[in-house]
């Protein structure tokens, strides 16, 4: 009976340390949107459902540039990204640090990618007032 216990025990320690080590920091994520070399005001010009998966559904983004941020932005690019669309998927939710993204088709958005056609790292919707601010000083947003 002690054997069982210790053995609960242990796993429950296993399974909670696995958690806690699979979220990433937030440092982890600034500096990818840093590195980001695809910073753009853009158009959600589409979304395409790649796959809809236990866990998630992936999607495949086109955006049109608005108003870039870095010199490497192209006039239309691609990401992907994960979003939790279904009550299956909510149930079977993992804690790994993975980002979610709800995009809208025709949704102007903040966004910022590692290269065109890579995984979404950072999307925002934009008001006409962040939108200003951004346009008057684009290097805080870099």
């Amino acid at each position: 009976m002690a054997g069982r216990i210790t053995f609960l025990w242990l796993s429950i320690f296993i399974f909670m340390c696995s958690q806690a080590f699979a979220v990433r920091s937030p440092e982890y994520y600034e500096k990818l949107a840093e590195e980001a070399q695809i910073k753009a005001i853009a158009t959600i010009e589409q979304v395409q459902i790649l796959k809809h998966g236990r866990h998630y559904t992936s999607k495949k983004l086109i955006f049109k540039t608005e108003y870039a941020l870095t010199d490497d932005t192209p006039e239309r690019f691609t990401a992907t990204c994960k979003s939790i669309d279904t009550a299956k998927q909510e149930a079977n939710v993992r804690i790994d640090g993975t980002k979610y993204f709800y995009p809208q088709q025709g949704e102007r958005v903040l966004v910022k990618v590692k290269n065109d056609g890579s995984e979404l790292i950072f999307m925002d919707t934009v008001t006409p007032e962040q939108e200003e601010a951004i346009k008057k000083a684009p290097e805080n947003y870099r």
